[in-house]
């Protein structure tokens, strides 16, 4: 991606839309009438990128990972995510510095 062109000039085209959010200003924005599925997150992160992924263990679930930033400090999400037994819990959780391990078995 280009960053250096005017955000103004850039056509909408299936390269700057990625999950009904347009990006063409590097900033990640909704686009109207679309479901949006960050409305969960932070109202002041900047998303930076984001991307769905399919887990297999402990059972199937498609996941996504938010990078962005709050304040000018980088913040990492992730929906949903396991809890301390192995479920899924669909919420976002912010795992920037997180620390400790998850025993669950896979």
């Amino acid at each position: 991606m280009n960053t250096d062109r005017d955000p103004a000039r850039i056509a909408r085209n299936e390269g700057t839309i990625a999950q009904d959010i347009d990006i063409r200003d590097g900033l990640g924005r909704k686009l109207p009438g679309q479901d949006n599925k960050f409305a969960d997150l932070p109202a002041s992160l900047i998303i930076k990128s984001a991307v769905e992924a399919l887990f297999t263990q402990p059972s199937e679930q498609q996941i996504t990972l938010v990078h962005g930033t709050v304040s000018g400090v980088e913040k990492l999400y992730v929906r949903p995510h396991l809890d301390l037994v192995g479920a899924w819990v669909d919420s976002w959780l912010d795992i920037t510095e997180r620390e400790g391990t998850n025993s669950s078995p896979l």
